[in-house]
Order: C-alpha cells, then structure tokens, then sequence
C-alpha cells in the first residue's frame, strides 16, 4: 500500500492546500517543509529567528491536530523566498525521503508562488516513482482534475487557530479557493 506525503512550500501550505485530505482522517504518513517560513515577518517587534520558531511551532499544532505525528513531520529549512535557487538540492533531498509508489500531494504547476513552483520544479526532476497530486492554494484548477470541495468557514476557522502568525491572510485574501487538490490523469 502506498503511503501518503504531502510537501509544502511553507509551514501552513499542507492545511491550505489538502485540509480536507487532512480533515477527513486520511493517515498521513509525512508531511515535507521545503522553507524555513522565514519571510514577511507579520510583527514588527519580531526578529526573523523568532518568527521562524513562531511558525514551526504553529506547524506543529497543526500536525498533532491532525494526528500526523510530529516525527512524521520534516523541515528542510531552505531559504522562504529563495527556493528557486536550491531547485537541485531540494529534488537531492525529497529523494531521501520519498519511496517508490509513494501518493504525494504538492503543489499545482499552475501556482505564481515562486516556492511553489520551484517545489513542484524540484519534484519534477525525481528520479522514483511516485504518484502525485497536486493543490493549488492561490489559483484556480485548469486541466482534466479531481477535485475536493471545502468547507470553507471551517477552514478558515481552524486556520485562525492554528496559524495565528498568518492572520493577514485571512483578511487579505477572504475568498479562498473552494477546490483544493488536482488529480492529473
């Protein structure tokens, strides 16, 4: 049986893009940052270190809520904002961590996200086969998908929640995506 991994860019990309992998009780077997989440400090007052602490320790809430344990969880903290530039290195260490018929959810080609699209470029170059679906978070779905619908108020109150560090994106952006995941067949 293959296991299921989710990669994310960023420390709340896996809830935004496959909560409701995550929320129907799925068992997740590894959850992948690619980044350190170091970016855009939300407080002025904060120092980059701290928020980096802040956002890990919001990843972790939102790992032990949904039951993925926090071994299972990985951070490879590359550079947020960056990761086009370790493309390669990126594809070296998902390979560490990835077997052969893996399920793994990341995200879409389609995302403007430039760390999105550069974890999607480094899963491209694997060398193993896996099986991948892909989320898109900021865009909506193009080509023949799959896709999950999302209760959306209780996704957004569970990300209040559980990333309080990210309360801009709630106010910035209040109609997510309703879709989360694509299925290329």
């Amino acid at each position: 049986m293959s296991r299921i991994v989710i990669i994310e860019p960023h420390p709340d990309d896996a809830f935004l893009g496959c909560f409701t992998i995550l929320n129907i009780g799925l068992i997740v077997d590894k959850i992948i940052t690619v980044s350190d989440g170091s970016k855009e400090l939300p407080y002025p007052t904060m120092n980059p270190k701290e928020y980096v602490e802040l956002r890990r320790k919001e990843a972790d809430m939102c790992t032990a809520y949904f039951g993925v344990g926090i071994d299972n969880r990985i951070s490879l903290n590359f550079p947020d904002g960056e990761l086009s530039h370790y493309v390669s290195e990126i594809t070296e260490t998902l390979n560490k961590h990835l077997q052969y018929r893996d399920t793994v959810f990341l995200p879409s080609q389609y995302e403007k996200n430039p760390d999105h699209k550069a974890v999607y470029d480094a899963y491209s170059r694997l060398n193993r086969v896996t099986f991948p679906r892909y989320y898109s978070i900021w865009n909506s779905i193009k080509g023949r998908v799959t896709s999950i619908p999302v209760n959306t108020e209780e996704k957004i109150r569970l990300f209040k929640k559980l990333f309080p560090s990210q309360k801009k994106l709630v106010t910035q952006y209040p109609n997510w995506n309703l879709w989360e995941w694509e299925d290329y067949k």
